[in-house]
């Protein structure tokens, strides 16, 4: 009697640990592989900037996937692959899975971005994310002594170098600027204890004037 009990309860550890497998087999065989996006905006940003650097209007954008099964990116040479951007078909094509546009030079809405790869185990799969598209910007910094930097963001530039740079003050503009016209020396000695002065900077593209960026403060000598 004894011996029949031990021979059951081995026989449904076995059932059970061959079920647990084929479930698991299963699980597996019909998890469905996962979309791993990126994207690149080609804007200007300050050097010294580590957040994710986001398009402005007729922005490069570079984008791109891996198809991940297995924790393996898959080989999609032999799948048409099809990017939309707003619904719009922009291309499509064997293996392809990357490719680049440039935001509308006049939209300021996000660009909702659509991945098909088509027919793979007889499914087409799809990936739906969204790339925000953002207005330029630029932060007043203090160097000391009453000298002060403007650090811009998100222009469609490739260096500072393509970016103009107006200070004013007291409402009148610094004409002469010097090799770096992103830093303004205020001469302290110009001014007298008790002053208040105002201090605005405005940024612009001069290939597109909808990038334009501007930001004042006002300064109580002490």
């Amino acid at each position: 009697m004894l011996t029949m009990t031990l021979k059951n309860i081995i026989l449904a550890i076995i059932l059970i640990a061959v079920g647990y497998i084929l479930t698991a087999g299963s699980t597996s065989a019909q998890t469905a592989p996962q979309f791993m996006v990126n994207w690149k905006a080609n804007d200007y940003v300050a050097p010294d900037y580590l957040g994710k650097i986001l398009p402005t209007r007729n922005t490069k954008v570079d984008v791109g996937f891996e198809l991940i099964d297995n924790n393996r990116p898959l080989n999609l040479s032999n799948y048409q692959i099809r990017w939309y951007v707003n619904d719009k078909l922009r291309t499509s094509g064997s293996g392809k899975k990357g490719f680049s546009f440039n935001i509308n030079a006049i939209t300021h809405s996000p660009q909702i971005i659509k991945i098909i790869v088509v027919n793979y185990r007889e499914t087409d799969l799809e990936k739906t994310f969204v790339i925000p598209v953002v207005n330029p910007e630029v932060h007043l910094q203090s160097l000391g002594d009453y000298k002060f930097g403007v650090r811009p963001f998100f222009f469609n530039v490739i260096n500072i170098n393509n970016i103009n740079f107006r200070w004013t003050v007291n409402n009148s503009v610094i004409d002469k600027l010097g090799d770096q016209p992103n830093v303004l020396d205020l001469g302290i000695q110009n001014y007298n204890i008790g002053d208040i002065i105002n201090l605005e900077v405005s940024v612009n593209n001069p290939f597109n004037k909808l990038e334009t960026a501007a930001t004042s403060i006002n300064l109580n000598i002490k």
